[in-house]
Protein backbone atom coordinates (compact mmCIF):
# COMPACT_ATOMS: atom_id res chain seq x y z
CA UNK A 1 0.00 0.00 0.00
CA UNK A 2 1.18 3.65 -1.02
CA UNK A 3 1.17 6.51 1.07
CA UNK A 4 -1.07 8.17 -1.53
CA UNK A 5 -3.67 5.69 -0.99
CA UNK A 6 -3.81 5.54 2.48
CA UNK A 7 -3.64 9.59 2.90
CA UNK A 8 -6.79 10.18 3.15
CA UNK A 9 -7.82 7.85 5.80
CA UNK A 10 -4.40 8.57 7.84
CA UNK A 11 -5.51 11.77 7.85
CA UNK A 12 -8.68 10.95 10.51
CA UNK A 13 -6.36 8.30 12.43
CA UNK A 14 -3.11 8.66 12.59
CA UNK A 15 -2.13 8.06 16.51
CA UNK A 16 -0.27 11.00 17.56
CA UNK A 17 2.19 11.56 20.29
CA UNK A 18 -0.22 11.54 23.64
CA UNK A 19 0.96 9.54 26.75
CA UNK A 20 -2.50 7.91 26.35
CA UNK A 21 -2.01 6.64 23.08
CA UNK A 22 1.85 5.96 23.41
CA UNK A 23 0.44 3.75 26.45
CA UNK A 24 -1.75 1.51 25.00
CA UNK A 25 -0.26 0.75 21.82
CA UNK A 26 2.82 -0.34 24.07
CA UNK A 27 0.66 -2.54 26.36
CA UNK A 28 -0.61 -4.23 22.94
CA UNK A 29 2.59 -4.50 21.55
CA UNK A 30 3.57 -6.36 24.89
CA UNK A 31 1.21 -8.20 25.17
CA UNK A 32 2.06 -9.48 21.20
CA UNK A 33 5.43 -9.86 22.07
CA UNK A 34 4.43 -12.14 25.12
CA UNK A 35 1.79 -14.30 23.09
CA UNK A 36 4.48 -15.06 20.59
CA UNK A 37 6.11 -17.44 22.54
CA UNK A 38 2.38 -19.33 23.23
CA UNK A 39 1.37 -20.22 19.72
CA UNK A 40 1.36 -24.12 20.54
CA UNK A 41 -1.46 -23.11 23.38
CA UNK A 42 -3.40 -21.36 20.34
CA UNK A 43 -3.81 -24.71 18.50
CA UNK A 44 -7.35 -25.19 18.98
CA UNK A 45 -8.83 -21.79 18.95
CA UNK A 46 -6.79 -21.58 16.01
CA UNK A 47 -8.34 -24.71 14.17
CA UNK A 48 -11.77 -23.54 14.67
CA UNK A 49 -11.54 -20.13 13.56
CA UNK A 50 -9.09 -20.89 10.37
CA UNK A 51 -11.53 -23.77 9.87
CA UNK A 52 -14.52 -21.20 9.86
CA UNK A 53 -12.83 -18.96 7.55
CA UNK A 54 -12.30 -21.54 4.99
CA UNK A 55 -15.25 -22.93 4.80
CA UNK A 56 -16.75 -19.30 3.94
CA UNK A 57 -14.03 -18.86 1.43
CA UNK A 58 -14.98 -21.77 -0.39
CA UNK A 59 -18.68 -20.93 -0.28
CA UNK A 60 -18.31 -17.23 -1.62
CA UNK A 61 -15.74 -18.64 -4.15
CA UNK A 62 -16.74 -17.44 -7.71
CA UNK A 63 -15.74 -19.03 -10.89
CA UNK A 64 -12.14 -18.41 -11.97
CA UNK A 65 -11.72 -15.89 -8.72
CA UNK A 66 -10.44 -16.75 -5.72
CA UNK A 67 -11.51 -14.61 -2.69
CA UNK A 68 -9.68 -12.16 -1.23
CA UNK A 69 -9.64 -12.15 2.95
CA UNK A 70 -8.95 -9.34 5.15
CA UNK A 71 -7.95 -9.99 8.87
CA UNK A 72 -8.42 -7.31 11.35
CA UNK A 73 -6.78 -7.34 14.44
CA UNK A 74 -4.04 -9.95 12.82
CA UNK A 75 -1.27 -9.22 15.49
CA UNK A 76 0.53 -12.31 16.00
CA UNK A 77 -1.42 -14.35 13.66
CA UNK A 78 -1.63 -17.29 16.28
CA UNK A 79 -5.51 -17.45 15.80
CA UNK A 80 -4.79 -18.43 11.96
CA UNK A 81 -3.22 -20.82 9.84
CA UNK A 82 -2.00 -18.59 7.25
CA UNK A 83 -0.69 -21.50 5.68
CA UNK A 84 -3.97 -23.39 4.55
CA UNK A 85 -5.94 -20.13 4.53
CA UNK A 86 -3.63 -18.99 1.75
CA UNK A 87 -4.69 -22.37 -0.33
CA UNK A 88 -8.13 -20.76 -0.45
CA UNK A 89 -7.61 -17.12 -0.83
CA UNK A 90 -5.44 -15.62 -3.55
CA UNK A 91 -4.88 -12.43 -0.83
CA UNK A 92 -4.59 -12.38 3.22
CA UNK A 93 -5.07 -8.63 3.98
CA UNK A 94 -3.61 -8.42 8.08
CA UNK A 95 -4.77 -5.68 9.76
CA UNK A 96 -3.03 -4.18 13.34
CA UNK A 97 -1.53 -2.01 15.20
CA UNK A 98 1.48 -3.58 15.88
CA UNK A 99 3.66 -3.62 12.74
CA UNK A 100 6.34 -5.88 14.96
CA UNK A 101 3.29 -8.80 15.48
CA UNK A 102 2.98 -9.25 11.99
CA UNK A 103 6.52 -9.07 11.25
CA UNK A 104 6.79 -11.62 13.47
CA UNK A 105 3.47 -13.52 11.84
CA UNK A 106 5.42 -13.49 8.29
CA UNK A 107 8.78 -14.72 9.45
CA UNK A 108 7.13 -17.93 10.25
CA UNK A 109 5.43 -18.76 6.67
CA UNK A 110 6.84 -20.38 3.42
CA UNK A 111 7.61 -18.27 0.66
CA UNK A 112 4.62 -18.90 -0.92
CA UNK A 113 1.61 -18.15 1.42
CA UNK A 114 4.20 -14.92 2.60
CA UNK A 115 3.43 -14.02 -1.12
CA UNK A 116 -0.32 -13.62 -0.62
CA UNK A 117 0.03 -11.81 2.70
CA UNK A 118 -1.06 -8.17 2.64
CA UNK A 119 0.61 -6.42 6.23
CA UNK A 120 -1.63 -2.87 6.71
CA UNK A 121 0.16 -1.27 10.18
CA UNK A 122 0.15 0.68 11.94
CA UNK A 123 -3.78 1.20 11.87
CA UNK A 124 -5.95 1.93 14.90
CA UNK A 125 -9.32 -0.13 14.09
CA UNK A 126 -11.47 1.79 16.72
CA UNK A 127 -10.02 5.76 15.51
CA UNK A 128 -10.04 6.27 19.30
CA UNK A 129 -6.87 6.30 20.63
CA UNK A 130 -5.57 9.28 19.72
CA UNK A 131 -8.66 10.74 20.90
CA UNK A 132 -9.40 9.42 24.44
CA UNK A 133 -6.78 11.78 26.44
CA UNK A 134 -9.16 14.69 25.35
CA UNK A 135 -12.27 13.23 25.68
CA UNK A 136 -11.64 12.11 28.84
CA UNK A 137 -10.94 15.68 29.89
CA UNK A 138 -14.25 16.30 28.47
CA UNK A 139 -13.23 17.76 25.32
CA UNK A 140 -15.57 16.27 23.12
CA UNK A 141 -18.73 17.38 20.94
CA UNK A 142 -21.87 15.54 21.00
CA UNK A 143 -21.42 15.77 17.50
CA UNK A 144 -18.30 14.43 17.36
CA UNK A 145 -19.11 11.57 19.36
CA UNK A 146 -21.91 10.78 16.80
CA UNK A 147 -19.79 11.12 13.45
CA UNK A 148 -17.00 9.47 14.51
CA UNK A 149 -17.98 6.02 14.03
CA UNK A 150 -18.85 6.60 10.10
CA UNK A 151 -15.83 8.47 9.37
CA UNK A 152 -13.51 6.35 10.76
CA UNK A 153 -15.44 3.01 9.15
CA UNK A 154 -14.92 4.91 5.93
CA UNK A 155 -11.36 6.19 6.58
CA UNK A 156 -10.62 2.38 7.84
CA UNK A 157 -12.21 0.91 4.08
CA UNK A 158 -10.20 3.50 2.14
CA UNK A 159 -7.01 2.49 3.22
CA UNK A 160 -7.21 -1.33 3.10
CA UNK A 161 -8.49 -1.22 -0.37
CA UNK A 162 -11.49 -3.45 -0.27
CA UNK A 163 -14.49 -4.77 -0.39
CA UNK A 164 -13.61 -8.15 0.37
CA UNK A 165 -15.21 -11.71 0.10
CA UNK A 166 -14.99 -12.38 3.23
CA UNK A 167 -13.75 -10.34 6.67
CA UNK A 168 -12.87 -11.40 10.30
CA UNK A 169 -12.68 -9.51 13.29
CA UNK A 170 -9.86 -12.05 15.19
CA UNK A 171 -10.62 -11.59 18.55
CA UNK A 172 -9.96 -7.76 18.47
CA UNK A 173 -13.27 -5.78 19.68
CA UNK A 174 -12.55 -6.52 23.30
CA UNK A 175 -8.65 -5.48 22.86
CA UNK A 176 -10.21 -2.08 21.89
CA UNK A 177 -13.08 -2.44 24.88
CA UNK A 178 -9.60 -2.63 27.21
CA UNK A 179 -7.97 0.02 25.89
CA UNK A 180 -11.16 2.55 26.52
CA UNK A 181 -11.18 1.10 29.99
CA UNK A 182 -7.81 1.61 30.79
CA UNK A 183 -7.63 5.29 29.59
CA UNK A 184 -11.15 6.49 30.88
CA UNK A 185 -12.10 4.14 33.48
CA UNK A 186 -15.30 2.64 34.32
CA UNK A 187 -16.92 5.30 36.19
CA UNK A 188 -16.16 8.35 33.79
CA UNK A 189 -19.68 9.71 32.64
CA UNK A 190 -18.33 8.93 28.91
CA UNK A 191 -17.65 5.12 29.42
CA UNK A 192 -20.67 3.82 28.04
CA UNK A 193 -21.15 5.94 25.42
CA UNK A 194 -18.01 5.58 24.21
CA UNK A 195 -18.65 1.93 24.46
CA UNK A 196 -21.41 2.03 22.28
CA UNK A 197 -19.66 4.03 19.83
CA UNK A 198 -16.32 2.02 19.38
CA UNK A 199 -19.10 -1.16 18.83
CA UNK A 200 -21.09 0.91 15.98
CA UNK A 201 -17.69 1.35 14.96
CA UNK A 202 -16.47 -1.49 14.22
CA UNK A 203 -19.92 -3.25 12.94
CA UNK A 204 -19.58 -0.21 10.25
CA UNK A 205 -16.01 -0.89 9.59
CA UNK A 206 -16.80 -4.96 9.12
CA UNK A 207 -20.14 -3.47 6.78
CA UNK A 208 -18.14 -1.21 4.60
CA UNK A 209 -15.06 -3.72 4.13
CA UNK A 210 -17.46 -6.72 3.42
CA UNK A 211 -18.19 -7.13 -0.69
CA UNK A 212 -21.99 -6.35 -1.36
CA UNK A 213 -24.16 -9.07 -2.00
CA UNK A 214 -21.97 -11.90 -1.97
CA UNK A 215 -19.62 -11.49 0.87
CA UNK A 216 -19.83 -12.28 4.60
CA UNK A 217 -17.79 -11.01 8.01
CA UNK A 218 -17.17 -12.81 10.58
CA UNK A 219 -16.78 -10.80 14.08
CA UNK A 220 -15.14 -13.96 16.64
CA UNK A 221 -14.91 -12.44 20.57
CA UNK A 222 -13.69 -13.68 23.79
CA UNK A 223 -16.60 -12.89 26.06
CA UNK A 224 -15.69 -14.31 29.35
CA UNK A 225 -12.63 -15.68 30.83
CA UNK A 226 -11.39 -17.87 33.69
CA UNK A 227 -10.97 -15.37 36.20
CA UNK A 228 -14.63 -14.32 35.89
CA UNK A 229 -16.35 -18.06 35.89
CA UNK A 230 -14.68 -21.29 36.76
CA UNK A 231 -14.41 -22.12 32.63
CA UNK A 232 -12.33 -25.12 33.07
CA UNK A 233 -14.02 -26.90 35.45
CA UNK A 234 -17.32 -26.64 32.88
CA UNK A 235 -15.31 -27.98 29.93
CA UNK A 236 -16.34 -31.94 29.94
CA UNK A 237 -19.41 -30.86 31.83
CA UNK A 238 -21.42 -28.27 29.42
CA UNK A 239 -21.69 -27.68 26.11
CA UNK A 240 -20.04 -24.31 25.02
CA UNK A 241 -23.30 -22.81 23.67
CA UNK A 242 -24.97 -23.55 26.47
CA UNK A 243 -22.39 -22.15 28.92
CA UNK A 244 -22.56 -18.98 26.77
CA UNK A 245 -26.16 -18.22 27.32
CA UNK A 246 -25.78 -19.33 30.94
CA UNK A 247 -22.96 -16.57 31.52
CA UNK A 248 -24.95 -13.96 29.98
CA UNK A 249 -27.93 -14.81 31.51
CA UNK A 250 -25.93 -14.47 35.20
CA UNK A 251 -23.91 -11.29 33.78
CA UNK A 252 -20.89 -13.35 33.95
CA UNK A 253 -19.58 -12.14 30.40
CA UNK A 254 -17.81 -9.18 29.19
CA UNK A 255 -20.63 -6.45 29.02
CA UNK A 256 -19.11 -4.66 26.33
CA UNK A 257 -18.76 -7.06 23.58
CA UNK A 258 -22.19 -9.33 24.54
CA UNK A 259 -23.37 -11.12 21.69
CA UNK A 260 -27.29 -9.62 22.51
CA UNK A 261 -25.81 -6.04 22.68
CA UNK A 262 -24.06 -6.18 19.53
CA UNK A 263 -26.98 -7.56 17.73
CA UNK A 264 -29.16 -4.73 19.32
CA UNK A 265 -27.11 -2.14 17.94
CA UNK A 266 -27.29 -3.95 14.43
CA UNK A 267 -30.83 -4.23 14.25
CA UNK A 268 -31.59 -0.64 15.22
CA UNK A 269 -28.68 1.66 13.41
CA UNK A 270 -30.11 2.76 10.33
CA UNK A 271 -27.27 1.74 7.98
CA UNK A 272 -26.29 -1.38 9.20
CA UNK A 273 -30.16 -2.91 9.14
CA UNK A 274 -30.24 -2.42 5.41
CA UNK A 275 -26.16 -3.59 5.00
CA UNK A 276 -26.35 -6.62 7.26
CA UNK A 277 -28.21 -10.05 7.80
CA UNK A 278 -27.73 -11.08 11.35
CA UNK A 279 -27.18 -14.89 12.04
CA UNK A 280 -27.66 -16.65 15.30
CA UNK A 281 -23.86 -17.28 16.84
CA UNK A 282 -22.50 -19.74 14.27
CA UNK A 283 -19.98 -21.40 16.84
CA UNK A 284 -19.21 -21.10 20.30
CA UNK A 285 -16.09 -22.92 21.91
CA UNK A 286 -13.05 -22.70 24.80
CA UNK A 287 -9.85 -21.44 24.18
CA UNK A 288 -7.42 -22.57 26.19
CA UNK A 289 -4.46 -20.31 26.04
CA UNK A 290 -1.54 -21.95 28.63
CA UNK A 291 -2.43 -24.13 31.79
CA UNK A 292 -4.39 -21.32 33.84
CA UNK A 293 -6.07 -19.27 30.99
CA UNK A 294 -8.94 -20.26 29.10
CA UNK A 295 -11.68 -17.86 27.12
CA UNK A 296 -15.03 -18.14 26.15
CA UNK A 297 -14.83 -17.70 22.53
CA UNK A 298 -18.32 -17.22 19.89
CA UNK A 299 -18.12 -16.04 16.20
CA UNK A 300 -21.17 -13.84 14.79
CA UNK A 301 -21.46 -14.10 11.59
CA UNK A 302 -22.75 -10.93 9.38
CA UNK A 303 -23.60 -11.87 5.68
CA UNK A 304 -23.50 -8.40 3.60
CA UNK A 305 -26.52 -7.48 1.52
CA UNK A 306 -27.04 -5.84 -1.87
CA UNK A 307 -25.41 -2.42 -2.04
CA UNK A 308 -23.96 0.05 -4.01
CA UNK A 309 -22.72 2.43 -1.49
CA UNK A 310 -19.36 1.27 -0.71
CA UNK A 311 -17.74 4.67 -0.67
Amino acid sequence: MTLDSTLEAQSSMTLPSTPASEREIERQKHSNSNAAHQFDAYASHRARLTELLLARGEAVASAGAAPRLCVLGAGNCGDLDLERLASRYRSIHLVDIDADALERAQARQSASTRAALVPVVPLDLSGLLGQLERWQRGLVTTGELLAHPERTARGIARALGGPFEVVVSACVLSQMHLSARNVLGATHPLFQAVGYTLNLTHLRTLSLLTKPARGVALLASDVASEPMFPIERRRELQDPRALLEQLIHSGAVFDAVRPDALAAILCDDPSLVHEVGLSSISDTWLWQNGPRRSFLVYVLELPRRADNSFL
